[in-house]
């Protein structure tokens, strides 16, 4: 995010009015996509008070920044799939997921579905199931009320529950007010 700090006045330069993150938030890999910790910048990008500061700076700018909502699939170090791997299906995170059986196998094929085929490190959210779908209509408000964004791009909508994304539109924050390039939301 530094980075994107440093480079917002070539940006507004060039006419720039929106910087889409893709996964930024704590994780094992370099995509991203498998979220460890929703609550948190992965320290390779940065922190929360990074992330108020480009959100702060681009606003000045007229630069809406979004995040990528990565809801369809979290990563297997995610507190909630950690506690099933450690604890089976009698805790309450079991529905969480969708899984066939116990124990829980990751290799060499997973008894529980995954984003993509059988990619054990990114297990499926049950986004019907409500616990789930709370906890992340809470983390979508978070980074819209803690850091300022302004929104979220979706990833692999489609394969999240239709009723989720409602809730999702119905209980996310109002956007800022920011003045973009001429247009007030």
């Amino acid at each position: 995010m530094a980075g994107i700090i440093l480079k917002l006045p070539y940006l507004e330069e060039l006419g720039t009015n929106v910087i889409y993150m893709t996964p930024v938030f704590a994780s094992t890999t370099n995509h991203k996509y498998d979220t460890t910790d929703y609550y948190s910048i992965d320290p390779q990008f940065g922190d929360l008070d990074t992330a108020k500061f480009l959100v702060s700076e681009a606003h000045t700018r007229g630069i809406r920044i979004i995040f990528d909502a990565v809801f369809n699939h979290c990563g297997d170090t995610f507190f909630a799939f950690q506690d099933v791997l450690k604890s089976g299906k009698a805790l309450k995170y079991a529905d969480w997921f969708f899984i066939e059986d116990f124990p829980i196998v990751q290799r060499p094929k997973t008894n529980y579905e995954t984003y993509a085929n059988d990619v054990f490190t990114m297990p499926k959210l049950n986004t019907k199931n409500p616990e789930v779908r709370e906890y992340l209509l809470k983390v979508a408000r978070y980074w819209m009320e803690e850091a300022g964004i302004d929104g979220w791009r979706l990833d692999v909508a489609n394969e999240v529950d239709h009723d989720f994304w409602r809730a999702f539109r119905i209980r996310r924050p109002a956007c800022s007010s920011t003045t973009v390039r001429g247009s007030r939301k």
